[in-house]
């Protein structure tokens, strides 16, 4: 970890300023009670996964694949019906809130996918 002051006019940073396949450099502005902020630096290693992508993680990546595509396949008046029923539903699908017209969309049609004999 490394401390440093920010060039003036620059109140905070955060984030990845530097990635490669070994390294990644990044940043954190943290407030303290008294009101100042500090700026640290960190080198760190990227996380690894440390299990082998299952088949059952594939199909679900594969159908989320097929859902997008679908999304953006859709035309003006579909997704314009979707907006109605999304609003008439309080933006909520199968008890869950969706703050995207997309998000509500991709959850309808992946949860068609696995139910075909669902009621639309």
């Amino acid at each position: 970890m490394a401390q440093f002051e920010l060039p003036r006019g620059i109140a905070s940073i955060s984030g990845t300023l530097s990635k490669s396949k070994d390294k990644q450099l990044i940043a954190r502005t943290y407030r303290r009670a008294d009101g100042t902020t500090k700026t640290r630096l960190y080198l760190m290693q990227p996380l690894q996964r440390s299990t082998p992508v299952s088949e059952k993680e594939l199909a679900i990546r594969g159908r989320f694949e097929q859902a997008a595509k679908e999304c953006a396949a859709l035309s003006d008046e579909q997704k314009t019906r979707y907006a109605q029923e999304w609003k008439k539903h309080n933006y909520t699908f199968n008890g869950k809130k969706y703050g995207t017209l997309r998000g509500y969309i991709i959850a309808r049609l992946i949860h068609d996918m696995n139910n075909p004999s669902a009621f639309r």
